[in-house]
């Protein structure tokens, strides 16, 4: 996606990203959060416009991003969407290209904690098979 954006939208992205990696809290729930943003967006092209509109100040983009969607998205989703709304998309699609392509970053970021947690447990799992020689035998026996 970023390959497609040039100028001051390429750089509000590199600042939509970092916003994901600083987000608190649950990576999936700000994940979510960012997905319903960009189905609102979608879905109102009148908000959309004015999040957009280079002649309205970034602090009264960001206030109005606060006063519709403060409360009703997840915390670190709101601090994504403030970085988003203040960056300058340079066009009005690029706004919710952005915000999607933050959420798709918190869901992997989100998988990422995961899967240690699995990696982590599948490695105590073996460490346990391995100091018991009667378990080892029980669990490499193919006719069972």
């Amino acid at each position: 996606m970023s390959s497609q954006l040039r100028g001051i939208s390429a750089r509000s992205l590199e600042d939509v990203l970092s916003a994901v990696s600083a987000a608190q809290g649950d990576s999936a729930e700000t994940g979510r959060g960012l997905f319903g943003v960009v189905s609102i967006l979608d879905s109102a092209p009148a908000l959309r416009r004015v999040l957009t509109d280079p002649s309205t100040e970034d602090q009264a983009k960001v206030t109005l991003a606060e006063s519709v969607f403060g409360g009703k998205i997840a915390a670190g989703a709101l601090e994504v969407l403030k970085a988003a709304v203040a960056g300058r998309p340079a066009t009005g699609r690029d706004l919710p290209d952005g915000i999607e392509t933050a959420g798709v970053v918190a869901f992997v970021k989100a998988a990422g904690k995961g899967a240690d947690s699995v990696e982590t447990q599948l490695f105590e799992a073996g460490e346990i098979v391995a100091s018991d020689a009667e378990l080892r035998a029980v669990v490499s026996d193919r006719s069972i």
